[in-house]
């Protein structure tokens, strides 16, 4: 659904706007005169099909370790090693179930369609399989290049089949590398992302850059989200832990060294037997 303030607005009138919507077929009607369209992954796309390896664990992961571990070098390096050995094991769904069509229809519509993410560099195969196996494609040179990001002299962002893979830097500043490394300048954007500070970043940036962008802040999984601390942090412990013995030995050293487990939990790991996440365990619709 479409903000009210918008409503009225045609598309090609909306030059540097921020527009809410819980529909992804909205975005047929702002990419009406784009000629490039930039596109999360995580709860935007696609998200894991059980409450583990989700983008909002990821952010309780990171604030509960923060607690554990004060030096933030190392809080990072602790979150990351066990975040990223989590997507080794973990499936995607899609968020909603015309995503595939509505790239396609885009694509076939003479736009090019990239994703842009804060997945990092570790995780770029199983992510481009998980994509895959849902038959999500972008627009895709078949040239996999490192991003030159001024200040940025590790955590390199990778841009490959089509997805820019920020590694945790910002979105704006990968796009406008991205746009460096082709010697090219943007004309018409839309960005869309579950993430209000990423819509407005990558906005930003195109604008500065002599374009255009709409920017489309993403609420399907809102509510999802918002329950999470109370009714799925719970039961992503209780999967991580059940899947603990089965990620490779860095994550398990370091969920050993410095007690995590405990610390964040307050139940003891029943047995360590392997999670399957199949798509039929959850819902493909958890809120309307």
């Amino acid at each position: 659904m479409l903000r009210k303030d918008q409503s009225a607005q045609h598309p090609a009138e909306i030059k540097s706007e921020i527009v809410e919507s819980k529909k992804f077929s909205d975005l047929l009607i702002y990419s009406q005169d784009a000629n490039e369209i930039f596109l999360d992954l995580d709860n935007t796309l696609v998200h894991s099909v059980i409450e583990l390896g989700t983008d909002q664990w990821f952010s309780s992961l990171w604030k509960d370790v923060s607690e554990i571990i004060l030096d933030k070098e190392e809080h990072a390096l602790v979150v990351l090693t066990i975040y990223n050995a989590v997507q080794h094991q973990t499936q995607f769904q899609k968020v909603e179930q015309d995503v595939v069509n509505i790239i396609e229809s885009l694509k076939n519509s003479n736009k090019k369609v990239f994703a842009i993410t804060a997945r990092g560099n570790e995780i770029i195969e199983p992510t481009l399989n998980q994509l895959k196996k849902l038959e999500i494609k972008f627009s895709s040179t078949g040239e996999t290049f490192s991003l030159d990001v001024p200040g940025v002299n590790k955590n390199i962002p990778t841009c490959k089949d089509g997805v820019i893979f920020c590694n945790g830097q910002d979105k704006g500043k990968c796009l406008e590398a991205y746009y460096k490394h082709f010697e090219q300048k943007p004309k018409k954007a839309v960005i869309v992302d579950d993430k209000k500070n990423n819509v407005v970043a990558v906005q930003t940036k195109i604008v500065e850059l002599g374009g255009s962008c709409v920017g489309i802040r993403y609420g399907y999984m809102d509510e999802v989200v918002a329950q999470f601390e109370t009714q799925g942090k719970h039961k992503a412990h209780q999967q991580l832990m059940m899947l603990c013995k089965n990620l490779p030995q860095p994550a398990q050293d370091v969920l050993e060294k410095y007690n995590i487990l405990p610390n964040i939990c307050f139940f003891k790991p029943r047995n360590s037997k392997t999670i399957i996440a199949k798509e039929e365990q959850v819902p493909q619709k958890r809120i309307q």
